[in-house]
């Protein structure tokens, strides 16, 4: 039996002193972390400390825990 949970967590990118504007304003624009770090070549790294379990409301009521027994989901804590 596995048991699957989801969490949240903060991760933090470096941006250099030159590239502050441009990533300002790209996500100003909309752009997310991911794009951010593409776009710049830069890398995120996890804040220790600072992830947390997740409950049912936070995940908009869907699952954020799920029980397996091999491949076969045999529980689950959310859903619409």
């Amino acid at each position: 039996m596995k048991i699957d949970f989801k969490e949240t967590t903060w991760r933090r990118i470096d941006i250099p002193e030159d590239k502050r504007f441009e990533v300002l304003m790209d996500l100003r624009k909309g752009k997310n972390a991911s794009y951010i770090c593409n776009k710049y070549r830069l890398s995120a790294y996890f804040i220790d400390d600072c992830s947390e379990e997740m409950t049912v409301p936070d995940n908009q009521f869907c699952s954020t825990i799920e029980v397996y027994n091999d491949d076969e989901l045999i529980y689950e804590n959310g859903g619409l």
